[in-house]
């Protein structure tokens, strides 16, 4: 026993493929009106350096570059911070001798805490300037000398604001006048 046979669309095909004039390769769906290519056209490959033009991104990367300088820079001052052993006084009695090993883990606590706290200064301090920087240069729309002294300001004030508003005052000058420096020296870039 053989089944109903399947209805003949051929025909209905053919009329649909008569009303459709285009190029050659487009394929015309008879469902939605939007026309689609075959071979379909690659999508395009995301492009990073999209992402990294936005001010969240050059924000957070700086405070990571930052965090990175500062560490650096606490490991080198702190190593040589705890290396001088005390010198007596004369008078005084000798101190103690202590164990080597025990003075090299002692100046690595120690070397470690103060790479963490200058690694934390430098992530603010890079994180405010760069934020700063980027939200003038895209209000003003220009990328200048201003854009650097007020991100410096804005900079210096937050850092010095816990001392009180002469403080901030000082902070926001002295960061200003370094970052015009600093632009004026490297030509703005």
């Amino acid at each position: 026993m053989q089944g109903p046979t399947p209805p003949d669309f051929s025909a209905a095909w053919e009329e649909v493929g008569d009303d459709v004039d285009g190029p050659p390769g487009v394929v015309y769906d008879m469902f939605f009106p939007t026309r689609m290519e075959f071979p379909p056209r690659p999508m395009p490959e995301p492009d990073p350096s999209v992402l990294m033009e936005t001010c969240v991104s050059k924000t957070f990367m700086s405070g990571v570059v930052g965090y990175g300088l500062g560490l650096g820079i606490g490991v080198l001052i702190g190593s040589y911070e705890h290396v001088a052993p005390p010198m007596p006084l004369p008078g005084q009695r000798m101190l103690p001798k202590v164990p080597l090993r025990e003075q090299f883990g002692e100046t690595w606590i120690k070397t470690g805490a103060k790479a963490k706290g200058w690694g934390q200064n430098f992530m603010v301090i890079t994180a405010i300037f760069t934020g700063a920087e980027c939200v003038f240069e895209k209000a003003r729309g220009q990328h200048d000398i201003w854009n650097g002294s007020l991100a410096g300001c804005a900079a210096g004030a937050t850092l010095a604001a816990k001392s009180g508003p002469q403080a901030a005052c000082f902070g926001c000058v002295g960061f200003a006048v370094f970052s015009a420096l600093i632009e004026k020296v490297t030509g703005g870039h």
